[in-house]
């Protein structure tokens, strides 16, 4: 699915890794699917013999969330990891304009 993906929205290779989690995204629905370009659609689409809508109709409720624990107490983060500033994020690019419906080129 990854490689037609790559091959209909005609990126380069070296993108498929990005593409690949993108479409782990989509496919868990992590990602909108109102949001991702036609394109994409049209090579999933294609191979799935699916309609989009089909495709991207959610899936019914989701299952209740198992309880959460917090180990503040038996787990301390060493200093320098709580205080390392965040690198700065990528602008985005064409893989994130298929995926996210962000605008490559900021307009």
């Amino acid at each position: 699915m990854v490689d037609a993906i790559v091959a209909e929205c005609e990126l380069d290779p070296g993108a498929r890794p990005r593409v690949r989690r993108y479409y782990q995204q989509l496919e868990g629905g992590i990602l909108d699917p109102s949001r991702v370009a036609t394109s994409v659609w049209d090579a999933i689409t294609g191979l799935l013999g699916r309609s989009r809508a089909l495709l991207s109709a959610p899936p019914g409720p989701a299952p209740a969330a198992a309880p959460m624990f917090r180990a503040d107490a038996l787990f301390q983060l060493g200093r320098s990891a709580a205080t390392a500033p965040a690198p700065e994020p990528e602008p985005p690019d064409e893989v994130d304009a298929l995926f996210l419906g962000a605008d490559p080129d900021g307009a």
